[in-house]
């Protein structure tokens, strides 16, 4: 099969400026739409890969988020031009904005004072809005089409330089009616912002969005992640259990008011949680104008534009210049050419400075790796620069002093008991715990430490393969077990039975004895019996 050719020898309106990244499904190109008398506007080209053609997931999960972002037209979410196809690949055509992802922004913003929890609060006030009209988004005949978005995060917020809020990436949305089940054992979006529903894949609708809107809204109120320095495992385990901190025991000054909107959002059994995101978004806007000085759009805007004056202006300054150089092309000198990669820059982050904050390292990493909502990268990939600057600049200072050893060696408290959680996939999954059935999956169960004892863990489900795990309860376990489907079972074929030719003794019967020494197969051979020679 040939490869398709490279998505900048795009003929027609759109030629390519830079490559602005990839990830698992789509290449992604920030481009220029040509029109009359030089007239030129900034879009971004997101393409599904060549090698995904022949694999019909991938590209059904493309062709569903090309024909839904079609659909989608709101202020709060990116809007998308047109779909069209090049050679057999479809292309999403979407606006380019100016700006950065909320992930950045609270990173930047972390210990400073320009971008205020008001203005936090009405971004994720905007994003809901975004939310409810997708979810309430119909079919050309009225039909609701049951839109989850399925990976609401702060990486999934764009803000704009003049404060707008934008909502990213539908790659992964769930509609009514589709096929597009998750196998077992695999998650699709961020686990720290999932609902419990999605992590166990029992089905999920609006509302487990509106969970997602609730993590991020307990971050905002509390200054930090959710569930910072957590193994996957933990993390699963603690949402399945219902096990999240209250966030007025973190941030005692938090508002009752914003207290209960965000105990709400968080409540693991779906149907306490708010019924609709414009519902949430209405609890959260009357507080806002509550407040003595509501924040409104420009202010927001001017906080981060602030906060990212110096890469606006390189990424403003690396575009003109790019775009300067391929207007001026001729078709055959275009074809020629190869856009810069604006990648190139984030492959250096790789040596990131050792006093990186772990959050930072987490949004630097999940930019690098998501292709999808990417019409933000060719403004935040220049952030890197600043970063690595940080870095230089930290390098030239002398190490801190260390500390004076303590005469005081501090003796360990060993806890009395440990706490052991599992979750095994599927859900209907039993557990067994030294041969005695546990009472659930998942299970949150405290335990008698005992450092000495090893016992068997396991866990069974019809149609699946057995799991086993020896464990020491010495310590607190997290443990997360997938069963593997057993292969169907193939029923041997009979073989026909042969019908034996007339005048003559079947093989069975004429192997009793030895006269005749031979007997006729059932293709009429001669052959001779074994014993018989």
């Amino acid at each position: 099969m040939l490869a398709a050719p490279p998505l900048h020898q795009l003929d027609g309106k759109y030629r390519v400026l830079a490559q602005l990244g990839q990830g698992g499904t789509a290449n992604v190109s920030l481009a220029a739409l040509r029109g009359l008398s030089g007239f030129n506007k900034l879009v971004v080209l997101k393409s599904m890969k060549h090698s995904l053609k022949s694999e019909p997931e991938f590209a059904r999960m493309f062709m569903t988020e090309a024909r839904l972002a079609a659909r989608l037209n709101h202020p709060n979410i990116v809007q998308t031009n047109e779909v069209f196809e090049f050679h057999g690949l479809p292309v999403i055509v979407m606006e380019y904005l100016e700006g950065q992802p909320l992930s950045n922004v609270l990173v930047r913003a972390a210990g400073k004072d320009c971008f205020t929890l008001a203005m936090h609060l009405r971004v994720l006030s905007d994003t809901l809005g975004g939310l409810h009209y997708s979810h309430e988004l119909e079919d050309y005949d009225g039909t609701p089409l049951g839109v989850v978005h399925r990976d609401v995060s702060p990486h999934n917020v764009f803000v704009t330089f003049d404060g707008q809020v934008k909502l990213l990436d539908f790659g992964i949305a769930k509609l009514a009616g589709s096929h597009s089940e998750t196998t077992t054992g695999v998650i699709k979006g961020k686990l720290r912002y999932m609902p419990p529903e999605q992590i166990a894949a029992e089905g999920v609708d609006r509302r487990s969005d509106i969970y997602s809107m609730g993590v991020m809204l307990w971050e905002a109120l509390t200054g930090g992640k959710m569930w910072h320095g957590l193994s996957e495992a933990t993390v699963m385990n603690r949402i399945l259990g219902g096990q999240i901190a209250r966030a007025r025991d973190i941030n005692p000054a938090i508002a009752p008011e914003l207290e209960l909107i965000v105990e709400k959002a968080l409540a693991s059994d779906i149907d306490e949680r708010f019924s609709t995101a414009l519902e949430m978004q209405t609890a959260l806007d009357e507080y806002i104008d509550t407040l003595d000085d509501p924040p409104n759009h420009r202010q927001i805007g001017k906080a981060v534009a602030t906060l990212f004056a110096d890469e606006r202006k390189q990424t403003r300054d690396v575009i003109e210049e790019q775009l300067s150089k391929v207007a001026s092309l001729s078709e055959a000198e275009f074809e020629r050419m190869q856009p810069i990669e604006l990648t190139t820059f984030a492959s250096v982050s790789g040596a990131e400075p050792t006093q990186t904050k772990s959050h930072e390292r987490e949004v630097l990493s999940a930019r690098r790796t998501r292709a999808v909502g990417l019409a933000a990268l060719a403004a935040a990939v220049l952030t890197l620069f600043a970063v690595l600057g940080w870095g230089y600049l930290r390098s030239e200072q002398p190490p801190p002093a260390p500390a004076a050893p303590s005469s005081v060696v501090p003796v360990p408290v060993v806890p009395a008991r440990v706490t052991l959680r599992v979750t095994a996939f599927p859900g209907t999954a039993k557990l067994y715990l030294g041969g005695e059935l546990l009472p659930s999956n998942p299970l949150s169960q405290s335990f008698a430490r005992d450092p000495d004892k090893t016992v068997m863990l396991v866990a069974e489900a019809a149609g699946h393969e057995r799991e086993t795990r020896v464990v020491r309860l010495d310590q607190d376990l997290d443990i997360v077990l997938t069963l593997t489907p057993e292969p169907p079972v193939v029923e041997p074929q009979a073989r026909p039975k042969v019908k034996p030719r007339k005048g003559r003794a079947s093989a069975a019967s004429s192997e009793a004895n030895c006269n005749p020494p031979h007997f006729f197969d059932e293709r009429g051979v001669k052959k001779y019996k074994p014993r018989c020679l």
